[in-house]
C-alpha cells in the first residue's frame, strides 16, 4: 500500500455516502508492475447464455468463424432482456504455476495481497466494519462491446463491503466503461466513478 495515504478523509466520504474512490492506493511500481502484467495476460472471454455462464480461451474465442461470432454476439445481446447479463475478459487471480506471461507470479501474489492483514484493515478502517474478515478477487478487462448490465450487488455470502481494483491509463470519458451508482426509485445516477490508473473503489452493499 502508498504508506502516504490518509485515510480520516476516505472513512469519512465512505460514512456518509456508503462509497468512496481511494486515489494512488498503491505503490507506484507496483501499480506499473500489475499494468504490465494484464497488458499480457490470456484473458478468457466469458458471459451468460441460456442461464450459464461460458468462459473461452482466447484460442478457441479466435477459432470461431466469423459468422460464428456473430451468432454468438446476437445471443449474448438476446439475454440482456431477461436481466442480468455481461460480456467480457476474466482471469482467477490464483493460476497455480509459473508462465511466460507472469514470470515473477504477480498475480497470484496480487491475491495474497488482497487477503493479506494490512488491506483487510484497509477495508476495516474505512468502511468502519470490523467483521472484515476476507476478500474475494477476479481480474476483468473490458474492451470494445464488453459490457456488464446494472444491477444490485446484493451481500451474497456474508459480503459487507464490495470493491474494485482500477488499473487503467488514459482513458477518455466519452468511451464509457463508468462505475455507476444509482438511486433505487427512479434510477437516477448519484455517482459516476470512470476508468483511472491506480485506484481502489470501496462500496457497502446492497447498492
Amino acid at each position: 500500500l502508498n504508506p502516504d495515504l490518509d485515510l480520516a478523509a476516505y472513512r469519512e466520504a465512505f460514512a456518509r455516502d456508503g462509497r468512496v474512490r481511494i486515489t494512488d492506493i498503491l505503490n507506484r511500481n507496483l501499480a506499473e508492475e500489475i499494468h504490465a502484467v494484464f497488458e499480457r495476460t490470456p484473458w478468457r472471454v466469458t458471459y451468460r447464455l441460456n442461464n450459464e455462464i461460458v468462459s473461452l480461451s482466447g484460442k478457441d474465442f479466435q477459432a470461431l468463424t466469423p459468422a460464428q461470432r456473430h451468432e454468438l454476439k446476437v445471443g449474448i445481446y438476446a439475454e440482456t432482456l431477461k436481466g442480468y447479463q455481461f460480456s467480457y475478459l476474466h482471469m482467477p487471480l490464483t493460476h497455480s504455476q509459473s508462465i511466460a506471461w507472469d514470470a515473477n507470479q504477480v498475480v497470484p501474489k496480487l491475491h495474497s495481497f488482497i487477503n493479506a492483514p494490512a488491506f483487510i484493515a484497509l477495508g476495516r478502517e474505512v468502511s468502519g466494519m470490523s467483521q472484515i474478515v476476507r476478500a474475494d478477487s477476479i481480474a476483468t478487462c473490458y474492451m470494445r462491446e464488453s459490457f456488464l448490465t446494472a444491477h444490485p450487488d446484493a451481500p451474497i455470502d456474508d459480503r459487507l463491503v464490495a470493491y474494485v481494483f482500477s488499473f487503467t491509463k488514459n482513458w477518455k470519458i466519452d468511451w464509457g466503461g463508468h462505475l455507476q451508482f444509482h438511486d433505487d426509485e427512479n434510477g437516477k445516477i448519484v455517482d459516476s466513478y470512470i476508468p483511472v490508473f491506480n485506484a481502489l473503489s470501496l462500496f457497502r452493499v446492497p447498492q
